[in-house]
Protein backbone atom coordinates (compact mmCIF):
# COMPACT_ATOMS: atom_id res chain seq x y z
CA UNK A 1 0.00 0.00 0.00
CA UNK A 2 1.26 3.49 -0.80
CA UNK A 3 1.96 5.73 2.16
CA UNK A 4 0.18 9.04 2.61
CA UNK A 5 3.19 10.91 1.25
CA UNK A 6 3.19 8.87 -1.95
CA UNK A 7 -0.57 9.26 -2.30
CA UNK A 8 -0.37 13.02 -1.96
CA UNK A 9 2.55 13.06 -4.39
CA UNK A 10 0.53 11.18 -7.00
CA UNK A 11 -2.45 13.47 -6.46
CA UNK A 12 -0.22 16.51 -6.91
CA UNK A 13 1.31 14.97 -10.01
CA UNK A 14 -2.13 14.52 -11.53
CA UNK A 15 -3.06 18.09 -10.65
CA UNK A 16 0.14 19.41 -12.23
CA UNK A 17 -0.40 17.25 -15.28
CA UNK A 18 -3.75 18.86 -16.00
CA UNK A 19 -3.03 22.46 -14.94
CA UNK A 20 -3.91 24.96 -17.64
CA UNK A 21 -0.93 27.09 -18.71
CA UNK A 22 -2.41 30.17 -20.33
CA UNK A 23 0.91 30.89 -21.98
CA UNK A 24 0.73 27.70 -24.03
CA UNK A 25 -1.87 27.82 -26.74
CA UNK A 26 -1.58 24.11 -27.48
CA UNK A 27 -2.36 23.19 -23.87
CA UNK A 28 -5.32 25.58 -23.86
CA UNK A 29 -6.61 23.86 -26.98
CA UNK A 30 -6.28 20.45 -25.32
CA UNK A 31 -8.39 21.52 -22.37
CA UNK A 32 -10.95 23.32 -24.52
CA UNK A 33 -11.73 20.01 -26.22
CA UNK A 34 -12.72 18.58 -22.85
CA UNK A 35 -14.97 21.47 -21.88
CA UNK A 36 -18.64 20.45 -21.95
CA UNK A 37 -20.85 22.20 -24.46
CA UNK A 38 -23.28 23.03 -21.66
CA UNK A 39 -23.08 22.87 -17.87
CA UNK A 40 -26.39 21.78 -16.37
CA UNK A 41 -27.14 22.03 -12.67
CA UNK A 42 -26.66 19.08 -10.40
CA UNK A 43 -29.75 17.45 -8.94
CA UNK A 44 -30.44 17.99 -5.22
CA UNK A 45 -28.37 15.75 -2.95
CA UNK A 46 -29.87 12.31 -2.27
CA UNK A 47 -31.27 12.00 1.23
CA UNK A 48 -30.19 8.41 1.80
CA UNK A 49 -28.48 5.69 -0.20
CA UNK A 50 -28.06 6.66 -3.86
CA UNK A 51 -30.47 4.03 -5.15
CA UNK A 52 -33.62 4.44 -7.23
CA UNK A 53 -36.48 2.12 -8.05
CA UNK A 54 -38.21 -0.66 -6.18
CA UNK A 55 -36.42 -3.52 -4.45
CA UNK A 56 -36.59 -6.83 -6.23
CA UNK A 57 -34.82 -8.98 -8.82
CA UNK A 58 -35.24 -9.57 -12.52
CA UNK A 59 -35.38 -12.91 -14.32
CA UNK A 60 -31.57 -13.21 -14.31
CA UNK A 61 -31.35 -12.50 -10.58
CA UNK A 62 -30.08 -8.93 -10.95
CA UNK A 63 -31.50 -6.24 -8.62
CA UNK A 64 -34.20 -3.98 -10.03
CA UNK A 65 -32.94 -1.00 -8.05
CA UNK A 66 -30.31 1.07 -9.83
CA UNK A 67 -27.65 3.58 -8.80
CA UNK A 68 -28.58 7.26 -8.71
CA UNK A 69 -25.60 8.47 -10.72
CA UNK A 70 -26.78 12.08 -10.85
CA UNK A 71 -27.18 11.96 -7.07
CA UNK A 72 -23.58 10.75 -6.64
CA UNK A 73 -22.35 13.61 -8.82
CA UNK A 74 -24.33 16.01 -6.65
CA UNK A 75 -22.61 14.65 -3.54
CA UNK A 76 -19.24 15.29 -5.19
CA UNK A 77 -20.20 18.80 -6.23
CA UNK A 78 -21.17 19.59 -2.64
CA UNK A 79 -17.97 17.93 -1.40
CA UNK A 80 -19.76 15.28 0.65
CA UNK A 81 -16.74 13.01 0.56
CA UNK A 82 -17.65 10.94 3.61
CA UNK A 83 -21.11 10.29 2.17
CA UNK A 84 -19.52 9.19 -1.12
CA UNK A 85 -17.17 6.81 0.69
CA UNK A 86 -20.10 5.32 2.59
CA UNK A 87 -22.22 4.95 -0.56
CA UNK A 88 -19.48 3.21 -2.56
CA UNK A 89 -18.71 0.91 0.37
CA UNK A 90 -22.38 -0.10 0.64
CA UNK A 91 -22.62 -0.79 -3.10
CA UNK A 92 -19.37 -2.77 -3.17
CA UNK A 93 -20.35 -4.77 -0.08
CA UNK A 94 -23.63 -5.73 -1.75
CA UNK A 95 -21.69 -6.97 -4.79
CA UNK A 96 -19.27 -9.00 -2.67
CA UNK A 97 -22.21 -10.76 -1.02
CA UNK A 98 -23.95 -11.42 -4.33
CA UNK A 99 -22.17 -11.05 -7.73
CA UNK A 100 -25.49 -10.18 -9.37
CA UNK A 101 -25.10 -6.72 -7.82
CA UNK A 102 -22.11 -6.07 -10.09
CA UNK A 103 -23.78 -3.09 -11.77
CA UNK A 104 -23.92 -1.14 -8.50
CA UNK A 105 -20.21 -0.42 -7.95
CA UNK A 106 -19.61 -0.23 -11.71
CA UNK A 107 -22.35 2.35 -12.20
CA UNK A 108 -21.18 4.29 -9.15
CA UNK A 109 -17.75 4.59 -10.75
CA UNK A 110 -19.25 5.45 -14.13
CA UNK A 111 -21.09 8.39 -12.57
CA UNK A 112 -17.70 10.09 -12.91
CA UNK A 113 -16.91 8.66 -16.34
CA UNK A 114 -17.18 12.00 -18.11
CA UNK A 115 -14.39 14.28 -19.23
CA UNK A 116 -15.31 17.80 -18.13
CA UNK A 117 -12.33 19.56 -16.44
CA UNK A 118 -14.42 20.73 -13.48
CA UNK A 119 -14.48 17.14 -12.18
CA UNK A 120 -10.72 16.92 -11.75
CA UNK A 121 -10.16 19.26 -8.81
CA UNK A 122 -13.15 17.82 -6.96
CA UNK A 123 -11.94 14.26 -7.44
CA UNK A 124 -8.42 15.23 -6.39
CA UNK A 125 -9.82 16.89 -3.28
CA UNK A 126 -11.76 13.70 -2.53
CA UNK A 127 -8.52 11.71 -2.82
CA UNK A 128 -6.76 14.17 -0.51
CA UNK A 129 -9.63 14.00 2.00
CA UNK A 130 -9.87 10.18 1.87
CA UNK A 131 -6.44 8.89 0.76
CA UNK A 132 -7.31 5.34 1.85
CA UNK A 133 -10.66 5.33 0.04
CA UNK A 134 -10.86 2.88 -2.86
CA UNK A 135 -13.90 4.84 -4.03
CA UNK A 136 -12.04 8.12 -4.53
CA UNK A 137 -9.27 6.45 -6.55
CA UNK A 138 -11.76 4.41 -8.58
CA UNK A 139 -13.75 7.55 -9.45
CA UNK A 140 -10.58 9.45 -10.38
CA UNK A 141 -9.32 6.64 -12.59
CA UNK A 142 -12.70 6.31 -14.31
CA UNK A 143 -12.76 10.04 -15.00
CA UNK A 144 -9.25 10.02 -16.46
CA UNK A 145 -10.13 7.06 -18.67
CA UNK A 146 -13.07 9.11 -20.01
CA UNK A 147 -10.71 12.03 -20.61
CA UNK A 148 -8.49 9.76 -22.70
CA UNK A 149 -11.48 8.68 -24.79
CA UNK A 150 -12.38 12.30 -25.53
CA UNK A 151 -8.78 13.17 -26.35
CA UNK A 152 -8.65 10.38 -28.90
CA UNK A 153 -12.07 11.16 -30.31
CA UNK A 154 -14.69 8.81 -31.73
CA UNK A 155 -13.35 8.56 -35.28
CA UNK A 156 -11.67 5.54 -36.81
CA UNK A 157 -7.92 5.25 -36.27
CA UNK A 158 -7.16 6.31 -39.84
CA UNK A 159 -9.13 9.51 -39.24
CA UNK A 160 -7.47 10.31 -35.88
CA UNK A 161 -4.42 12.57 -35.79
CA UNK A 162 -1.13 11.69 -34.19
CA UNK A 163 -1.59 14.58 -31.78
CA UNK A 164 -4.88 13.13 -30.56
CA UNK A 165 -3.25 9.77 -29.97
CA UNK A 166 -0.37 11.48 -28.12
CA UNK A 167 -2.79 13.28 -25.77
CA UNK A 168 -4.54 10.00 -25.03
CA UNK A 169 -1.25 8.22 -24.36
CA UNK A 170 -0.25 10.88 -21.84
CA UNK A 171 -3.45 10.35 -19.85
CA UNK A 172 -3.82 6.57 -19.89
CA UNK A 173 -0.89 5.70 -17.57
CA UNK A 174 -2.20 8.16 -14.97
CA UNK A 175 -5.66 6.60 -15.17
CA UNK A 176 -4.15 3.12 -14.91
CA UNK A 177 -2.17 4.02 -11.79
CA UNK A 178 -5.22 5.51 -10.07
CA UNK A 179 -7.20 2.33 -10.80
CA UNK A 180 -4.31 0.14 -9.66
CA UNK A 181 -4.13 2.03 -6.39
CA UNK A 182 -7.88 1.52 -5.88
CA UNK A 183 -7.23 -2.21 -6.28
CA UNK A 184 -4.36 -2.16 -3.82
CA UNK A 185 -6.77 -0.67 -1.33
CA UNK A 186 -9.58 -3.13 -2.22
CA UNK A 187 -8.43 -6.15 -4.26
CA UNK A 188 -11.98 -7.44 -4.94
CA UNK A 189 -12.91 -4.25 -6.79
CA UNK A 190 -13.91 -5.84 -10.08
CA UNK A 191 -15.31 -2.51 -11.28
CA UNK A 192 -11.74 -1.20 -11.31
CA UNK A 193 -10.60 -4.26 -13.27
CA UNK A 194 -13.21 -3.50 -15.95
CA UNK A 195 -11.98 0.08 -16.25
CA UNK A 196 -8.38 -1.14 -16.40
CA UNK A 197 -9.28 -3.47 -19.25
CA UNK A 198 -10.53 -0.54 -21.32
CA UNK A 199 -7.40 1.47 -20.51
CA UNK A 200 -5.16 -1.41 -21.56
CA UNK A 201 -7.10 -1.84 -24.81
CA UNK A 202 -6.44 1.81 -25.61
CA UNK A 203 -2.78 1.42 -24.63
CA UNK A 204 -2.45 -1.68 -26.79
CA UNK A 205 -0.85 -3.58 -23.90
CA UNK A 206 -1.91 -7.16 -24.67
CA UNK A 207 0.22 -8.76 -21.95
CA UNK A 208 -1.19 -6.71 -19.08
CA UNK A 209 -4.66 -7.00 -20.59
CA UNK A 210 -4.54 -10.78 -20.33
CA UNK A 211 -3.18 -10.59 -16.79
CA UNK A 212 -5.95 -8.19 -15.76
CA UNK A 213 -8.57 -10.37 -17.46
CA UNK A 214 -7.32 -13.37 -15.47
CA UNK A 215 -7.49 -11.47 -12.20
CA UNK A 216 -11.02 -10.27 -12.97
CA UNK A 217 -12.13 -13.83 -13.76
CA UNK A 218 -10.62 -15.04 -10.50
CA UNK A 219 -12.29 -12.31 -8.47
CA UNK A 220 -15.70 -12.96 -10.01
CA UNK A 221 -16.00 -16.00 -12.30
CA UNK A 222 -19.69 -15.40 -12.99
CA UNK A 223 -19.54 -11.63 -13.58
CA UNK A 224 -20.87 -10.24 -16.84
CA UNK A 225 -19.57 -6.68 -17.14
CA UNK A 226 -15.83 -7.27 -17.40
CA UNK A 227 -16.48 -10.05 -19.92
CA UNK A 228 -18.34 -7.54 -22.12
CA UNK A 229 -15.11 -5.51 -22.26
CA UNK A 230 -13.09 -8.63 -23.09
CA UNK A 231 -15.38 -9.65 -25.94
CA UNK A 232 -15.64 -6.13 -27.35
CA UNK A 233 -11.86 -5.72 -27.21
CA UNK A 234 -11.62 -8.56 -29.74
CA UNK A 235 -13.65 -6.79 -32.43
CA UNK A 236 -12.00 -6.63 -35.86
CA UNK A 237 -11.81 -2.85 -35.57
CA UNK A 238 -9.42 -3.39 -32.64
CA UNK A 239 -7.36 -5.95 -34.52
CA UNK A 240 -9.31 -9.01 -33.40
CA UNK A 241 -11.68 -11.36 -35.18
CA UNK A 242 -15.26 -12.47 -34.87
CA UNK A 243 -14.03 -15.99 -34.24
CA UNK A 244 -12.04 -14.72 -31.25
CA UNK A 245 -15.09 -12.82 -29.98
CA UNK A 246 -17.24 -15.96 -30.18
CA UNK A 247 -14.60 -18.07 -28.48
CA UNK A 248 -14.32 -15.60 -25.58
CA UNK A 249 -18.11 -15.44 -25.27
CA UNK A 250 -18.54 -19.22 -25.30
CA UNK A 251 -15.90 -19.66 -22.62
CA UNK A 252 -18.10 -17.82 -20.10
CA UNK A 253 -19.87 -20.02 -17.50
CA UNK A 254 -23.46 -19.41 -18.59
CA UNK A 255 -24.67 -22.07 -16.17
CA UNK A 256 -23.52 -19.88 -13.29
CA UNK A 257 -25.07 -16.66 -14.65
CA UNK A 258 -27.73 -16.70 -17.40
CA UNK A 259 -26.91 -13.11 -18.40
CA UNK A 260 -23.64 -14.37 -19.87
CA UNK A 261 -25.67 -15.77 -22.78
CA UNK A 262 -25.79 -12.25 -24.21
CA UNK A 263 -22.05 -12.17 -24.84
CA UNK A 264 -22.35 -14.04 -28.12
CA UNK A 265 -24.75 -11.37 -29.42
CA UNK A 266 -22.00 -8.74 -29.28
CA UNK A 267 -20.70 -10.16 -32.57
CA UNK A 268 -24.00 -9.47 -34.34
CA UNK A 269 -24.26 -6.01 -32.77
CA UNK A 270 -20.82 -5.12 -34.12
CA UNK A 271 -21.79 -6.37 -37.55
CA UNK A 272 -24.97 -4.30 -37.34
CA UNK A 273 -23.04 -1.15 -36.39
CA UNK A 274 -20.78 -1.54 -39.40
CA UNK A 275 -23.75 -2.20 -41.69
CA UNK A 276 -25.46 0.98 -40.45
CA UNK A 277 -22.27 2.93 -41.08
CA UNK A 278 -22.28 1.64 -44.65
CA UNK A 279 -26.02 2.38 -44.98
CA UNK A 280 -26.88 -1.31 -45.40
CA UNK A 281 -29.97 -1.17 -43.23
CA UNK A 282 -31.53 -4.55 -44.20
CA UNK A 283 -28.24 -6.26 -43.33
CA UNK A 284 -28.04 -4.32 -40.06
CA UNK A 285 -31.55 -5.36 -39.09
CA UNK A 286 -30.85 -8.99 -39.93
CA UNK A 287 -27.78 -8.99 -37.67
CA UNK A 288 -29.36 -7.20 -34.74
CA UNK A 289 -32.39 -9.47 -34.82
CA UNK A 290 -30.04 -12.40 -34.26
CA UNK A 291 -28.76 -10.69 -31.13
CA UNK A 292 -32.25 -9.85 -29.89
CA UNK A 293 -33.25 -13.50 -30.33
CA UNK A 294 -31.00 -14.27 -27.35
CA UNK A 295 -33.38 -12.35 -25.07
CA UNK A 296 -34.07 -8.85 -23.83
CA UNK A 297 -30.77 -7.06 -23.32
CA UNK A 298 -30.84 -3.28 -23.28
CA UNK A 299 -27.84 -2.80 -25.60
CA UNK A 300 -29.37 -5.05 -28.25
CA UNK A 301 -32.67 -3.19 -28.05
CA UNK A 302 -30.90 0.16 -28.34
CA UNK A 303 -29.02 -1.01 -31.42
CA UNK A 304 -32.21 -2.31 -33.01
CA UNK A 305 -33.91 0.99 -32.27
CA UNK A 306 -31.03 2.79 -33.97
CA UNK A 307 -31.53 0.72 -37.11
CA UNK A 308 -35.30 1.28 -36.93
CA UNK A 309 -34.79 5.02 -36.61
CA UNK A 310 -32.59 5.06 -39.68
CA UNK A 311 -35.27 3.07 -41.50
CA UNK A 312 -37.91 5.51 -40.18
CA UNK A 313 -39.72 2.70 -38.37
CA UNK A 314 -40.40 5.03 -35.47
CA UNK A 315 -43.03 3.02 -33.63
CA UNK A 316 -40.73 0.04 -33.29
CA UNK A 317 -37.82 2.26 -32.27
CA UNK A 318 -39.87 3.84 -29.52
CA UNK A 319 -41.01 0.48 -28.16
CA UNK A 320 -37.44 -0.78 -28.10
CA UNK A 321 -36.04 2.33 -26.42
CA UNK A 322 -38.79 2.44 -23.82
CA UNK A 323 -38.06 -1.18 -22.96
CA UNK A 324 -34.29 -0.60 -22.99
CA UNK A 325 -34.75 2.14 -20.38
CA UNK A 326 -36.86 -0.17 -18.26
CA UNK A 327 -33.98 -2.64 -18.33
CA UNK A 328 -31.22 -0.01 -17.97
CA UNK A 329 -32.80 3.00 -16.25
CA UNK A 330 -30.98 6.30 -16.54
CA UNK A 331 -28.51 5.16 -19.22
CA UNK A 332 -27.23 8.29 -21.03
CA UNK A 333 -26.65 6.23 -24.19
CA UNK A 334 -30.26 5.09 -24.33
CA UNK A 335 -31.66 8.46 -23.26
CA UNK A 336 -29.80 10.29 -26.00
CA UNK A 337 -30.87 7.72 -28.57
CA UNK A 338 -34.48 8.29 -27.50
CA UNK A 339 -33.97 12.05 -27.58
CA UNK A 340 -32.89 11.69 -31.21
CA UNK A 341 -36.02 9.65 -31.87
CA UNK A 342 -38.22 12.34 -30.34
CA UNK A 343 -36.52 14.91 -32.57
CA UNK A 344 -37.39 12.70 -35.54
CA UNK A 345 -40.98 12.82 -34.26
CA UNK A 346 -40.73 16.62 -33.76
CA UNK A 347 -41.46 16.28 -30.04
CA UNK A 348 -39.07 18.80 -28.52
CA UNK A 349 -40.31 18.53 -24.97
CA UNK A 350 -39.73 14.79 -24.64
CA UNK A 351 -36.39 15.13 -26.43
CA UNK A 352 -35.36 17.90 -24.07
CA UNK A 353 -36.28 15.94 -20.95
CA UNK A 354 -34.29 12.90 -22.07
CA UNK A 355 -31.30 14.99 -23.08
CA UNK A 356 -31.29 16.92 -19.80
CA UNK A 357 -31.46 13.69 -17.78
CA UNK A 358 -28.54 12.26 -19.75
CA UNK A 359 -26.42 15.40 -19.42
CA UNK A 360 -26.84 15.42 -15.65
CA UNK A 361 -24.81 12.19 -15.67
CA UNK A 362 -22.49 12.72 -18.64
CA UNK A 363 -22.22 16.32 -19.83
CA UNK A 364 -19.39 15.43 -22.23
CA UNK A 365 -21.28 12.73 -24.12
CA UNK A 366 -20.27 13.13 -27.77
CA UNK A 367 -23.71 12.31 -29.15
CA UNK A 368 -25.27 14.64 -26.64
CA UNK A 369 -23.49 17.53 -28.30
CA UNK A 370 -24.88 16.49 -31.68
CA UNK A 371 -28.43 16.46 -30.32
CA UNK A 372 -28.13 19.60 -28.19
CA UNK A 373 -28.55 22.39 -30.77
CA UNK A 374 -31.49 20.81 -32.63
CA UNK A 375 -33.23 20.08 -29.32
CA UNK A 376 -33.02 23.69 -28.11
CA UNK A 377 -34.26 25.00 -31.46
CA UNK A 378 -37.15 22.51 -31.49
CA UNK A 379 -38.12 23.59 -27.97
CA UNK A 380 -38.18 27.24 -29.04
CA UNK A 381 -40.34 26.35 -32.04
CA UNK A 382 -42.74 24.23 -29.99
CA UNK A 383 -43.08 26.95 -27.36
CA UNK A 384 -44.05 29.44 -30.01
CA UNK A 385 -46.64 27.08 -31.45
CA UNK A 386 -48.19 26.90 -27.97
CA UNK A 387 -48.00 30.66 -27.55
CA UNK A 388 -49.68 31.32 -30.90
CA UNK A 389 -52.44 28.89 -29.91
CA UNK A 390 -53.06 30.87 -26.73
CA UNK A 391 -51.59 28.15 -24.48
CA UNK A 392 -49.33 30.35 -22.38
CA UNK A 393 -48.66 27.87 -19.58
CA UNK A 394 -47.59 25.20 -22.07
CA UNK A 395 -45.33 27.70 -23.84
CA UNK A 396 -43.69 28.71 -20.57
CA UNK A 397 -43.20 25.11 -19.48
CA UNK A 398 -41.35 24.36 -22.71
CA UNK A 399 -39.30 27.55 -22.48
CA UNK A 400 -38.35 26.67 -18.91
CA UNK A 401 -37.01 23.36 -20.20
CA UNK A 402 -35.12 25.17 -22.97
CA UNK A 403 -33.63 27.42 -20.29
CA UNK A 404 -32.38 24.39 -18.36
CA UNK A 405 -30.46 23.33 -21.46
CA UNK A 406 -29.47 26.81 -22.70
CA UNK A 407 -29.64 29.01 -19.57
CA UNK A 408 -28.14 32.16 -21.08
CA UNK A 409 -29.49 31.84 -24.62
CA UNK A 410 -30.80 35.25 -25.64
CA UNK A 411 -33.62 33.92 -27.79
CA UNK A 412 -34.90 31.61 -25.05
CA UNK A 413 -34.78 34.36 -22.42
CA UNK A 414 -36.30 36.97 -24.72
CA UNK A 415 -39.23 34.79 -25.74
CA UNK A 416 -39.93 33.85 -22.14
CA UNK A 417 -40.08 37.53 -21.16
CA UNK A 418 -42.43 38.22 -24.07
CA UNK A 419 -44.80 35.40 -23.13
CA UNK A 420 -44.80 36.41 -19.47
CA UNK A 421 -45.58 40.05 -20.20
CA UNK A 422 -48.24 39.60 -22.88
CA UNK A 423 -51.80 40.64 -22.09
CA UNK A 424 -53.38 43.72 -20.53
CA UNK A 425 -54.72 42.49 -17.21
CA UNK A 426 -52.78 45.21 -15.38
CA UNK A 427 -50.95 44.90 -12.10
CA UNK A 428 -54.13 45.06 -10.04
CA UNK A 429 -55.66 42.16 -11.90
CA UNK A 430 -52.44 40.14 -11.83
CA UNK A 431 -52.04 40.77 -8.12
CA UNK A 432 -55.58 39.57 -7.47
CA UNK A 433 -54.87 36.42 -9.43
CA UNK A 434 -51.60 35.84 -7.57
CA UNK A 435 -53.30 36.32 -4.22
CA UNK A 436 -56.08 33.94 -5.22
CA UNK A 437 -53.51 31.26 -6.09
CA UNK A 438 -50.66 31.95 -3.64
CA UNK A 439 -49.03 28.55 -4.14
CA UNK A 440 -48.96 28.71 -7.93
CA UNK A 441 -45.45 29.59 -9.11
CA UNK A 442 -46.59 30.80 -12.52
CA UNK A 443 -49.11 33.35 -11.27
CA UNK A 444 -46.42 34.83 -9.00
CA UNK A 445 -43.95 34.91 -11.88
CA UNK A 446 -46.34 36.76 -14.17
CA UNK A 447 -46.93 39.39 -11.47
CA UNK A 448 -43.17 39.59 -10.90
CA UNK A 449 -42.51 40.50 -14.54
CA UNK A 450 -45.28 43.08 -14.58
CA UNK A 451 -43.86 44.73 -11.45
CA UNK A 452 -40.33 44.57 -12.84
CA UNK A 453 -41.50 46.35 -15.97
CA UNK A 454 -42.29 49.32 -13.71
CA UNK A 455 -39.06 48.82 -11.73
CA UNK A 456 -40.97 47.97 -8.54
CA UNK A 457 -38.27 45.57 -7.42
CA UNK A 458 -38.93 45.87 -3.68
CA UNK A 459 -42.38 44.45 -4.30
CA UNK A 460 -40.91 41.63 -6.36
CA UNK A 461 -38.61 40.72 -3.47
CA UNK A 462 -41.54 40.75 -1.04
CA UNK A 463 -43.59 38.61 -3.43
CA UNK A 464 -40.98 35.86 -3.64
CA UNK A 465 -40.04 36.05 0.02
CA UNK A 466 -43.64 35.31 0.94
CA UNK A 467 -43.79 32.48 -1.61
CA UNK A 468 -40.56 30.93 -0.33
CA UNK A 469 -41.82 30.79 3.23
CA UNK A 470 -44.35 28.26 1.93
CA UNK A 471 -42.15 26.63 -0.74
CA UNK A 472 -38.52 26.76 0.43
CA UNK A 473 -37.44 24.07 -2.06
CA UNK A 474 -38.65 25.88 -5.20
CA UNK A 475 -35.34 26.75 -6.87
CA UNK A 476 -36.92 28.88 -9.60
CA UNK A 477 -38.27 31.26 -6.96
CA UNK A 478 -34.76 31.91 -5.63
CA UNK A 479 -33.57 32.55 -9.18
CA UNK A 480 -36.36 35.07 -9.79
CA UNK A 481 -35.77 36.86 -6.48
CA UNK A 482 -32.07 37.04 -7.29
CA UNK A 483 -32.94 39.09 -10.37
CA UNK A 484 -34.78 41.65 -8.25
CA UNK A 485 -31.97 41.78 -5.70
CA UNK A 486 -29.53 42.39 -8.53
CA UNK A 487 -31.56 45.29 -9.86
CA UNK A 488 -31.60 46.78 -6.35
CA UNK A 489 -27.83 46.51 -6.14
CA UNK A 490 -28.00 44.01 -3.27
CA UNK A 491 -25.25 41.74 -4.51
CA UNK A 492 -24.79 39.67 -1.36
CA UNK A 493 -28.43 38.61 -1.48
CA UNK A 494 -28.20 38.08 -5.24
CA UNK A 495 -25.32 35.65 -4.88
CA UNK A 496 -26.97 33.84 -1.96
CA UNK A 497 -30.18 33.29 -3.93
CA UNK A 498 -28.33 32.14 -7.06
CA UNK A 499 -26.32 29.68 -4.97
CA UNK A 500 -29.53 28.32 -3.48
CA UNK A 501 -31.19 28.06 -6.90
CA UNK A 502 -28.16 26.23 -8.25
CA UNK A 503 -28.13 23.90 -5.24
CA UNK A 504 -31.77 23.05 -5.94
CA UNK A 505 -31.00 22.09 -9.55
CA UNK A 506 -31.82 25.28 -11.51
CA UNK A 507 -29.28 25.53 -14.31
CA UNK A 508 -30.03 29.19 -14.96
CA UNK A 509 -29.09 29.97 -11.36
CA UNK A 510 -25.74 28.18 -11.78
CA UNK A 511 -25.04 29.92 -15.09
CA UNK A 512 -25.82 33.39 -13.75
CA UNK A 513 -23.72 32.69 -10.68
CA UNK A 514 -20.71 31.73 -12.84
CA UNK A 515 -21.17 34.82 -15.01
Amino acid sequence: MLGVTAIVALSVAIAVKWRLDDAKADQALKLSRLKPFVEVAAVPEPKGLPLLGLEGFDADGYPTQWVDQAGLRSLLKHRRFDALDAAFTHLQDAFEKNPRFEYWPADAADAFGSAEPSLRPLLQDWVAHSPDSFAAWLALGTHLEAVAHVQRGAKAARETSGGEFDEMRETLPVALEALEHALRLHPRLVAARSEQLWVLVLMGDAFRFQDTRRLADQSCPSCFLHRVVVVQSLRPRWGGTYAAMRAAAKSAPVAENPRLRFLTGLVEVDRAELAVHDDRLPDAMEEVEKACALGEYWAFLRQRAHVERRARAFDGARRDLDRALELRPGSPDVLIERAELYLDLKDGERAGKDLLTALRVNPSHFRGEQVYGPTVQTLIHDAWVFRNAGQRDDALRVLDLASELAPLDGEVLGRRVLVLTEGDAGIAGLRAQAEATPDDFRSQQVLDYALAKEKRYDEVVALWTAFLTRHPEEGRAYSERAGAFHQLGRQRETVADLEKACELGVTEGCARLRR
